[in-house]
């Protein structure tokens, strides 16, 4: 088990990993709060979505609380598409600071010269064991080409430590990176915790699903098309509609109904998934949820 575990987390340290999912969090509630004023929208984003809820018209109170809930998912949801979704394929970078490196150590070794150096130490006082200046502000104040040399030496090998450190992670990043579909954890979120919240607050005793059938083609007595249906699957559209409608662009060809489908019927494996990012959430808590969240696929 603790093999398995250790295999699971290297793995999910090479993706987007927020350090602080709390202050990630607070930031996208700025940033969307701050989007709503501009829109002069500061209340009731999601009336379309809570009227799904209710044959009748629900009490102000009950609306102001639905949106305010339906607000957390939303918050949650933007920080896991913007971080742990969000593709950064390190392998390029890792070429690109690798050629750098090449380049730089090229460069250390041409501005190299050890009797230049002892005459800038004799120059400027400099102890023999005393490090040789590396900052720009040395080389902008230093008296003679000689010293500006000697400085920007040992600038440049400075800098070539520093990225020989930086292909160092992106090299080990490249190596865990998953190949194929990654899971994409916002989606397996939002579906988890509004299917959640319609269960709860529904005025038809529904349960969270997405039906399928066959549309007919009644002149050749056929099936022509597959068609999605339910309650939940308006209720999830209409939250799309506000949070994030690229996912709306796959709507006409049944892509996003049909990967709703399968996420709510994965979600029954783990009903209370959602939860484990709400409250305080650490970076335990969020690779417990990144762990449990592929066991459900």
């Amino acid at each position: 088990m603790a093999d398995t575990d250790d295999t699971f987390l290297k793995k999910h340290l090479a993706r987007n990993v927020p350090i602080d999912f709390m202050g990630c969090l607070e930031r996208e509630r700025i940033a969307v709060s701050g989007d709503l004023n501009r829109r002069g929208r500061r209340s009731g984003q999601f009336n379309k979505m809570i009227a799904v809820l209710s044959e009748q018209p629900l009490d102000d109170a009950d609306v102001d609380r639905l949106n305010d809930m339906v607000t957390e998912v939303q918050l949650r949801y933007l920080v896991l598409a913007k971080t742990l979704d969000q593709t950064i394929p390190p392998t390029p970078i890792k070429h690109a600071i690798r050629s750098l490196s090449k380049r730089v150590i090229v460069a250390v070794d041409a501005l190299a010269d050890p009797d230049r150096d002892l005459i800038v130490r004799q120059m400027t006082g400099l102890p023999d064991d005393a490090s040789m200046p590396s900052t720009r502000a040395a080389f902008d104040d230093a008296q003679s080409i000689a010293e500006r040399a000697a400085i920007a030496h040992e600038m440049v090998a400075k800098f070539a430590k520093d990225i020989a450190g930086l292909e160092e992670f992106f090299g080990y990043k490249s190596n865990l990176t998953p190949r194929g579909n990654q899971t994409k954890f916002a989606m397996i979120y939002a579906v988890g915790a509004l299917a959640d919240l319609f269960e709860n607050e529904n005025k038809f005793d529904r349960k969270a699903s997405v039906n399928i059938g066959i549309r007919l083609n009644e002149d050749a007595d056929q099936g022509d098309w597959t068609r999605y249906t339910g309650m939940f699957l308006r209720f999830m559209i209409e939250f799309f509609r506000q949070v994030d409608d690229s996912e709306m662009a796959t709507l006409d060809t049944n892509s996003f109904a049909d990967r709703l489908r399968t996420l709510t019927a994965q979600r029954r494996k783990d009903r209370e998934l959602f939860k484990l990012l709400h409250g305080d959430v650490q970076t335990d808590k969020l690779l417990e949820f990144m762990k449990r969240a592929e066991e459900t696929r």
